[in-house]
């Protein structure tokens, strides 16, 4: 039966090693939960600003549409005004003719 035995530098070394590769995979560890709640944290943000430019989206089109409604409105206007000065004119045409004829 054969027992090996280390030197003292042997196992300080030994020791060194595992404890250089422990400190590693810890560290790798370490900053992967950190990663994955980073991750988390940006999803979570990711999606409230999401929701955010979605709104923002719905209310732009919004807007645009009631430009449009107002334009269209104003042209309405301006066409009914147009409308009954021409109606108007008529009406002066005529009463000056009425007067010319009858009076």
């Amino acid at each position: 039966m054969k027992i090996n035995k280390y030197t003292i530098q042997e196992r300080f070394f030994l020791f060194a090693a595992i404890t250089m590769m422990g400190a590693y995979f810890y560290q790798f560890y370490f900053f992967y939960q950190y990663d994955k709640q980073i991750d988390k944290v940006l999803q979570k943000n990711n999606e409230v600003t999401s929701s955010y430019v979605e709104h923002n989206r719905e209310l732009q089109l919004e807007n645009v549409l009631l430009k449009q409604a107002i334009d269209h409105w104003k042209a309405m206007y301006e066409g009914s005004r147009t409308s009954n000065y021409q109606l108007e004119q008529q009406i002066e045409v005529v009463s000056q003719y009425w007067k010319k004829e009858y009076i």
